[in-house]
């Protein structure tokens, strides 16, 4: 049997997504309740250290740390990144990650002012 290592999870409850970090080869989607992921998304890794993956644009990408540098942004529905974009030195693990968004939506229905 084959042991996991996994390190960070973030879950969508609306979607019922659940995103693991998987220490030796990046992230797992899993489609709530199966237990077997539905993608793994490849984050090149050379060391052993937990790093965040996190859901954005209302759940349809995911945005993974790593640990030189880089985050990998990937959609929900394909395991190819779909940008891959230097934050830090290549020795600079990305331990921690976070989203936030304005919906162009709301901010049509605004008043002027």
């Amino acid at each position: 049997m084959t042991a996991l290592c996994s390190g960070h999870v973030s879950i969508c409850y609306r979607k019922r997504l659940l995103l693991v970090e998987n220490i030796s080869r990046g992230f797992d989607l899993y489609d709530l309740p199966r237990s077997s992921p539905s993608y793994a998304f490849p984050v090149p890794t050379k060391k052993r250290c937990i790093k965040a993956g996190v859901f954005a644009e209302d759940s349809s990408l995911v945005a993974c740390g790593s640990d030189h540098g880089k985050i990998y942004m990937f959609s929900t529905a394909s395991p190819v990144p779909l940008q891959i974009m230097r934050q830090a030195s290549r020795w600079t693990a990305i331990q921690a990650l976070d989203v936030s968004f304005t919906p162009i939506k709301l901010l049509k229905n605004l008043p002027s002012p």
